[in-house]
């Protein structure tokens, strides 16, 4: 039962990292002192979360970039529009 245990626990552990990350919760983290195929899990776990979350931050930050471009480039049309109605 002990060694039942020592593996389950884990591996709920992991189970519940892989549930809240796939709900969108990338501030999760799966920590194991151990060295054995639950501690390569949970440094496996931990760095796709923590790459995941770089990716989803990567996006974010080109969204809020292609925002302020489009702006920019909405202002100036509108700008040139108004100056050729101007000219006509």
């Amino acid at each position: 039962i002990l060694l039942a245990t020592s593996i389950s626990r884990p591996l709920e552990k992991g189970i519940i990292l892989a549930e809240e990350a796939a709900m969108g919760n990338l501030d999760v983290t799966f920590f194991s002192n151990s060295t054995d195929e639950v501690g390569r899990l949970s440094a496996a776990l931990n760095t796709m979360v923590g790459n995941i979350k770089k990716v989803v931050e990567e996006i974010s930050a080109g969204a809020g970039k292609m925002v302020i471009a489009s702006k920019k480039l909405t202002d100036e049309s509108f700008q040139l529009s108004e100056g050729a109605s101007e000219q006509a």
